[in-house]
């Protein structure tokens, strides 16, 4: 069966408060498990993998630090490269655009008692529009290991460092 997941998101619980979070993701971006890229501004931050290694399909991952209920929390969301993100949309805008002109072009096909061929492109869209859908679960399923290895290493990092603090406090 097919999960319908669109930018699939994780949760991690973090001793500390919010500053404590944002300095363990700093030791994680110094740390020799740390084989990608990161850009980081206050409470928000964005993982990807290095130049070198990217591919068309790879992730990034957007962690944002948070404090909810008094907990401090991860909130990792994984996505496409921002300019395939915007391809998809732009393309998906595009299809309805030349959808809704042909549905207004059969109108007046029909108006002038023609056969509204034009009608013909609604499903053609439509059928443009679900291919479009099934590469993203393509490209999706490409990327699973790099978003498994991202998830993997920050989660790691993050028990050894709290495993760590443990052990010094006794």
């Amino acid at each position: 069966m097919l999960d319908v997941v669109l930018g699939p998101t994780f949760e991690a619980v973090v001793p500390g408060t919010v500053d404590d979070a944002v300095a363990l993701l700093r030791r994680w971006f110094g740390s020799p498990a740390f084989a990608w890229s990161a850009q980081s501004a206050g409470t928000h931050t964005t993982v990807r993998p290095r130049e070198d290694a990217r591919h068309f399909w790879s992730p990034y991952l957007t962690i944002k630090v948070v404090e909810r209920n008094g907990e401090t929390l991860l909130l990792g969301r994984f996505n496409p490269n921002p300019s395939i993100w915007t391809g998809f949309i732009g393309a998906y805008l595009a299809l309805g655009t030349v959808a809704l002109g042909a549905g207004m072009w059969a109108l007046a096909q029909l108006m002038l008692e023609q056969a509204p061929l034009a009608l013909l492109f609604v499903p053609a869209c439509g059928a443009v529009g679900g291919v479009l859908y099934w590469v993203s679960f393509l490209g999706q399923r490409l990327a699973a290991d790099e978003m498994t290895a991202l998830r993997t290493s920050l989660l790691s990092f993050v028990a050894a460092d709290v495993l760590g603090a443990a052990a010094d406090a006794r």
